[in-house]
């Protein structure tokens, strides 16, 4: 396991790119999902399913996943992506796994 953080002058993106390049599977649980975040991912998670055959899985909040995020990940077949009903409890944790 490993803690990524954001404290020094580096921001923890470059190493979810480089894990997500790296993986087969990657799991990422993150309640809060923006478009312009997702996009810069996109380049990285298209690339590994091509390259490795990934499998991909998102669980978001669906009261606080954008719908253009979502309409982006239902784009691509290849990624499963499960949004916690807005009756549930909230999902607050960032959880990555590769």
């Amino acid at each position: 396991m490993r803690l990524i953080t954001n404290y020094d002058k580096k921001n923890h993106r470059a190493l979810i790119q480089k894990l997500i390049l790296s993986s087969e599977k990657i799991i990422i649980c993150s309640g809060w999902m923006k478009k312009q975040g997702l996009l810069k991912l996109l380049p990285s998670l298209k690339e590994t399913i091509k390259k490795n055959n990934a499998s991909i899985t998102f669980f978001t909040n669906e009261k606080h996943t954008e719908p253009e995020a979502i309409e982006l990940l239902r784009g691509i077949l290849q990624i499963n992506h499960t949004l916690i009903s807005k009756n549930k409890k909230t999902l607050h944790s960032k959880i990555y796994y590769f």
